[in-house]
C-alpha cells in the first residue's frame, strides 16, 4: 500500500474513534442532565456494540486485524461503562 494510503487509512481510522468516543460522551452528559437514565445509556450502548460487531465482521476476521477490532472495541466497551456512572453532581444542571 502507497504511504499516502497509509496515511489516509490511519487518519480514517483516527475520525472514526474520535466520532464513536465524541457520541459514547454525548451520552453521558445527557444521563447526568438526567435527560435520558442508565437504561437507556445501557440500550444505546448494547446497540452501538452490536453494530460495531455486525459492521466489522467480528467473529470472521482473522490475524491481526481481529486484534486490532477486538481492541477497539474494548476501547469503546470501557468508555460505555463510564458513560453509565452516578450522574455528576449539577456539574451540568442549570440553576
Amino acid at each position: 500500500m502507497e504511504r499516502a494510503d497509509k496515511a489516509m487509512r490511519f487518519a480514517e481510522g483516527i475520525a472514526t474513534v474520535a466520532a464513536n468516543q465524541a457520541v459514547i460522551r454525548l451520552c453521558a452528559i445527557l444521563a447526568a442532565k438526567g435527560t435520558i437514565d442508565n437504561a437507556e445509556v445501557e440500550a444505546i450502548r448494547h446497540l452501538h456494540l452490536h453494530s460495531f460487531d455486525s459492521v466489522s465482521g467480528l467473529a470472521e476476521t482473522p490475524g491481526p486485524e481481529r486484534k486490532a477490532l477486538e481492541e477497539v472495541r474494548a476501547i469503546f466497551d470501557k468508555e460505555w461503562g463510564l458513560a453509565q456512572q452516578v450522574p455528576l453532581s449539577g456539574v451540568l444542571r442549570k440553576p
